[in-house]
């Protein structure tokens, strides 16, 4: 027999929770309220006043639950100070005094946000849907911070020998994280009846004479409309799992359910989260972003949309095409200008301004940046890296300080002018601590290899490469070229700051010729490449190098009095260079 989701949960939760006594606290009177309105909202001043049932503290937070008797209907509101989530939703497990057990109660849930299943389960002894248990519910998603959710069934549905017979009720919230959930009274989740609240009635009785005024044609349309996204979410998860290699077809494939699904329930952000994602997952930027703003306008708060939107919004401030050049203020003005318009904690804003100064090399502004980013989103492993990176390098920019202090005092490494397109660049190179690096670069240089050659591949505000010989030559292939031999992998103590000169590599012991110059700190590639030297004039030309600029020439102005040539993989001095495919 197939099992619901909700008696999936039963099962999952009765392993976990604990027996509770019976206590004052469980016992609670009932007021009778006038006019209530489901809008999922506390608005009602009856609400003020209504009674709580005490609840379980889950990660600092301890929702408020509270209870009222209104035209013939019991309702709970929740009150949630927690930005909304897909999980979010309230269930109740409720009957008449003198039930044996838990496994007698009738089950509902209400799911608002659940793009998997159902909004409405109901099942007990009466049998399942809201046919038998005409439970209603309303949320209110727009919050920041918090929820609050209401939930109502007719006293009628309950099956009460009298109109005065007291009402059993547990009631579980199911949290913005998932594998949450918080129970009101504490450890009632299906534990024996005896821990759920004992809800005695108000004076004349639950109903008093009330029929409660139900839409049974509004029940049915709420029902197959979700009955429909249903359907089209199951046809999204088997499209998606047979479009994980693309392939023709594929867009259609994945969009034409989550098309369907949304048509069949607009509110529900997490489809045009879904949306969003495999927009973005094609290349679709733009209509990415249009599905992520169609998620926040339900549900303004929600991180699920509000950090994907975030990444667009910093690849299109920081992740820029290779026809820009890598221009920070320029970069920082656009961030300024957009958080004019933003929320103060809008997580683009925080995270394209921590990016670029740790790019720039503005360690502790980027940590502090980073702080207020990490902790509350879905942070990648990229950015995780440059957080870690950004504290670190406080210190470790600190070191390289003192090795260029040595470097200085030592006062003959060698330089070399690289004469671009854009303007010259001055580079000291680190021979004490790369020296066959350093001799390969001299080398070539020394050889009139490099002049002529395009910088064929910049990524801004990361680094510029060139050196290819192939980048001259007529139907060449950029980046396939090199002198004919490969040197070893000489890593050092000189890290991968913005403004230095370090090898190409296509993995350890393969570098030729190519190079970059970094135009942003790159911490990734510390310990995997040579870094043999730093920017001393010209980093402002650097940052404006695009692809397909030139290096006109690289003139070596100053070197010590030996001999300049490297030792290849091979161990053996290495031969005069000649422009070779790799």
């Amino acid at each position: 027999m197939r099992r619901t989701a909700l008696a999936l949960a039963v099962v999952a939760l009765v392993a976990r929770v604990s027996r509770a006594e019976p206590s004052a606290e469980r016992d609670v009177s009932v007021p009778r309220a006038e006019l209530l309105t489901l809008d999922g909202s506390p608005t009602e001043e009856a609400w003020a006043s209504a009674p709580s049932l005490p609840c379980e503290t889950r990660d600092g937070v301890t929702p408020v639950v509270k209870v009222l008797a209104s035209g013939g209907r019991l309702w709970t509101l929740v009150d949630v100070a927690e930005d909304p989530g897909l999980p979010i939703g309230v269930r109740w497990l409720v009957g008449p005094e003198g039930l044996k057990s838990s496994a007698d109660a009738v089950q509902l849930a209400y799911l608002p946000q659940d793009a998997r299943a159902a909004r409405y389960v109901a099942r007990g002894p009466r049998g399942t849907g809201r046919t038998a248990y005409r439970v209603a519910g309303a949320a209110d998603v727009r919050l920041s911070g918090r929820w609050t959710a209401e939930v109502s069934l007719p006293f009628e549905d309950l099956g009460l020998v009298t109109d005065v017979t007291p009402v059993r009720l547990s009631v579980l919230l199911t949290l913005r994280t998932p594998n949450r959930i918080a129970s009101a009274p504490p450890g009632s989740a299906f534990a024996s009846v005896e821990a759920f609240a004992r809800l005695r009635p108000p004076e004349g009785g639950w109903s008093a004479g009330a029929r409660p005024s139900l839409d049974a044609k509004a029940f049915a349309d709420e029902d197959a409309a979700d009955e429909q996204r249903v359907a089209a979410w199951g046809r999204f998860v088997q499209a998606w799992r047979a479009s994980r290699g693309g392939g023709d077809g594929a867009r259609a494939r994945l969009m034409e359910p989550l098309d369907a699904a949304a048509a069949a329930r607009p509110d529900l952000a997490f489809v045009h989260v879904a949306r969003g994602e495999v927009l973005s997952a094609l290349g679709d930027l733009a209509g990415a972003r249009a599905a992520f703003l169609a998620a926040l306008e339900r549900v303004p708060s929600l991180r699920e949309a509000r950090w994907p939107l975030a990444q667009l919004d910093v690849a299109q401030w920081v992740e820029l095409p290779d026809d820009r050049p890598s221009d920070f203020d320029t970069a920082f003005a656009a961030v300024e200008a957009a958080a004019k318009t933003r929320r103060a904690d809008d997580p683009g804003v925080a995270l394209a301004r921590a990016v670029l100064h740790y790019r720039r090399g503005d360690f502790a502004e980027a940590a502090a940046g980073f702080g207020t980013v990490l902790g509350k989103w879905p942070v990648g492993e990229d950015t995780a890296e440059m957080a870690n990176a950004s504290r670190r390098y406080v210190e470790r920019l600190a070191v390289e300080r003192g090795y260029r202090r040595r470097d200085e005092e030592a006062g003959d490494l060698p330089r070399a002018r690289l004469k671009t397109s854009k303007g010259d660049v001055v580079v000291e190179l680190f021979e004490r601590d790369a020296p066959n690096t350093v001799a390969n670069f001299v080398w070539l240089a020394r050889a009139r290899f490099y002049d002529g050659t395009a910088f064929h591949r910049v990524v801004p505000f990361f680094m510029a490469q060139g050196g290819d010989p192939e980048s001259k030559r007529e139907g060449g292939r950029p980046g396939k070229g090199g002198p004919g031999y490969a040197i070893p992998t000489e890593p050092s103590d000189r890290l991968p700051f913005r403004g230095v000169i370090a090898m190409a590599s296509m993995g350890k012991d393969t570098e030729g010729s190519q190079f970059f110059l970094t135009t942003g700190t790159s911490a990734h590639l510390e310990g995997k490449f040579s870094v043999f030297g730093r920017v001393l004039e010209g980093q402002d030309v650097v940052d404006r190098l695009v692809r397909g600029d030139r290096l006109v020439a690289v003139e070596v102005v100053r070197a010590r009095d030996h001999e300049y040539r490297p030792t290849t993989v091979a161990g053996t001095p290495a031969p005069e260079p000649v422009p070779t495919p790799r």
